[in-house]
């Protein structure tokens, strides 16, 4: 609803900036070269004139302010269905001013301009916001402009940064400020990419207004929802295109303690045969907070049976709070196939395969307080599904 809210806004400003050359124009017109006792049907005329002007101004508008996101490649069919939806918007406000000024016998200026400039608003507007929403720029149709939106502050881009937290962000429009803050206060060294699969509930605006006014901040918009794994995918090339050599994976919803990230970033420092630092729930020291028994006992058993099947020597091999040497995800390259919590196992995985270490630092792990959990059952048969289908090809190729 946030998000709905704050596109009406930006849109109704943007309408805003064309109403007012649509009046001037449509107004100067009348007045002088197209008035009714110049030109027979002037002000109909008048209206064709400054109605497209005003429909330009407010494609070029909302392209690239109120629908920026959703914006497409194929700007030349996107301008083209725009104008169809204008038009057809337009024609109430010309219908209004029609049955006002020919009908009624209206022919004031005064009632021409409430029959087009309010009635007739008032009417298009709202059939206008409608079919750019749900045709125009609908998020499914043709290819997206997603490349990422760098913050800036006083018209200076972001500076690379060599540590990058990535936080993939669905409906978190509660909790993120406070993870962000949290993240800059205890490491204020590192850049955050905030990874949005356009969230409903207006995640990806707060993470805009977040980035606009502090330099460290990012965000990559995505069309939407696709997996947990494609958007830490995504981020990662973000961060290995901007030269960064280490890049982080943290949730936003608070349950991974940013006081720890400092420790996790100095044990990978401290060693180069390790490729991957695991913020660990279950390791000595770990530990889980408000968690009921039952997901206690599933994430437990879910992580011994992994390390039983795959043989890879980590306690919390699910854990999604971690910092990759960039090396490692270099090597490992694009071709990861899972998603969801799947893809922690895979990578995990594949790091140990390519012949680095792996170590664990204990974290107090904190249940969300905002928002809703997208665990459930079967997101992790899904992911043990995938476990005993990769042990077993291991343990047929003998490995």
């Amino acid at each position: 609803m946030r998000q709905l809210v704050s596109q009406f806004t930006r849109f109704i400003v943007v309408g805003l900036g064309g109403l007012v050359v649509d009046v001037v124009v449509f107004n100067v017109l009348r007045i002088t070269v197209l008035a009714p006792d110049r030109v027979e049907h002037g002000p109909i005329w008048a209206t064709v004139i400054s109605t497209g002007l005003a429909i330009l101004i407010n494609w070029l508008g909302n392209r690239y302010w109120t629908f920026r996101v959703e914006r497409r490649r194929e700007a030349l069919r996107e301008m083209l269905e725009f104008f169809v939806v204008s038009v057809t918007g337009s024609l109430i406000a010309l219908g209004c001013l029609w049955v006002s000024h020919y009908l009624l016998g209206l022919t004031s200026l005064l009632a021409d301009n409430i029959s087009k400039n309010v009635i007739g608003l008032a009417l298009g507007t709202a059939f206008r916001f409608v079919f750019y929403r749900l045709w125009v720029f609908r998020t499914d149709r043709g290819t997206a402009v997603v490349a990422p939106r760098r913050a800036h502050r006083e018209g200076q881009p972001v500076a690379a940064r060599s540590t990058l937290v990535i936080i993939p962000t669905y409906n978190e429009a509660e909790s993120l400020p406070r993870q962000v803050a949290a993240v800059l206060e205890a490491a204020p060294e590192v850049g955050i990419l905030v990874v949005d699969d356009g969230s409903p509930d207006g995640t990806g605006a707060i993470a805009d207004e977040i980035a606009a006014r502090e330099p460290r901040v990012q965000v990559l918009h995505r069309r939407q929802k696709d997996g947990l794994g494609r958007a830490y995918l995504a981020g990662f090339n973000v961060g290995l295109e901007d030269g960064a050599t280490v890049l982080v994976e943290m949730d936003a919803d608070g349950s991974h303690p940013a006081d720890a990230l400092p420790r996790m970033l100095e044990r990978l420092a401290a060693d180069p045969g390790l490729g991957l630092v695991i913020g660990s729930r279950w390791v000595d020291g770990g530990s889980v907070r408000d968690w009921p028994w039952r997901r206690l006992v599933l994430s437990r058993g879910a992580n011994a049976y992994a390390r039983f099947m795959l043989g890879v020597p980590v306690r919390d091999v699910t854990a999604g709070y971690r910092a990759y040497r960039a090396e490692v995800l270099r090597e490992l390259g694009p071709d990861v196939r899972s998603r969801g919590y799947a893809f922690q196992v895979d990578l995990a995985l594949r790091t140990h395969d390519a012949g680095w270490r792996i170590a664990e630092v204990p974290i107090e792990f904190h249940e969300r307080a905002a928002g809703r959990s997208k665990m459930s059952a079967a997101v992790v048969l899904e992911a043990m599904g995938l476990v005993t289908r990769w042990g077993l090809a291991r343990l047929l190729s003998g490995r």
